[in-house]
C-alpha cells in the first residue's frame, strides 16, 4: 500500500508469504506446504525472512525493522552407551552410567565456531538516511 502511495515501481516482483504453523509441531507449516505443493508461487531471486527484530523509539515510532538472512538450528543426539555391568547393588567404577555422564562434560569442552555468511551482494544494499545516527553504521556496512 505504501509503495502504491508513494508511487513506487519495484524493478522486480514483490512476493508475500504469510503463513502458519512454522512451530507447531504436528500442525500444518504453511512454508512447507507451500514449497512441497505450491513452489511456483514463492520462487524468487531474493528472499528475506522477518524472523529478527524491530525498534521503536521513546514515542513508539518505528525505527527498524531487521531481517534475518540466517537461522540456528537444533540437532538431536541418541547415546547408547554398553559395558559388562555388574549388579547393582556392588556397582564396579567402569560402568555405562559413569561413562554417560562423562560424556556430558565432554560436550561442555567443546569450542563451538559461529559460521558468517555474506548472504546480500553488495549492490542490493543500499546505505540510507532514514536511519537514526545511532544504527547508521550498522545499516551502511550490512
Amino acid at each position: 500500500m505504501r509503495f502504491r502511495e508513494e508511487n513506487y515501481r519495484p524493478r522486480r516482483t514483490l512476493k508475500l508469504a504469510l503463513t502458519c504453523g512454522e512451530e507447531t509441531t504436528g500442525a500444518l507449516n504453511g512454508a512447507q506446504w507451500l514449497t512441497q505443493n505450491r513452489r511456483d508461487l514463492i520462487d524468487a531471486v531474493f528472499a528475506i525472512n522477518e524472523g529478527a527484530r524491530g525498534e521503536l523509539d521513546a514515542e513508539g515510532h518505528r525505527v527498524a525493522l531487521e531481517v534475518q538472512a540466517g537461522e540456528k538450528t537444533s540437532q538431536n543426539y541418541r547415546l547408547e552407551v554398553t559395558n559388562s555391568g555388574g549388579h547393582s547393588s556392588l556397582p564396579v567404577k567402569d560402568n555405562a552410567i559413569y561413562r554417560l555422564a562423562g560424556a556430558d562434560g565432554t560436550a561442555a569442552g567443546c569450542v563451538y565456531v559461529i559460521d558468517v555468511v555474506v548472504v546480500v551482494p553488495e549492490e542490493v544494499v543500499e546505505p540510507t538516511t532514514s536511519v537514526p545516527h545511532e544504527f547508521a553504521p550498522r545499516v551502511a556496512h550490512a
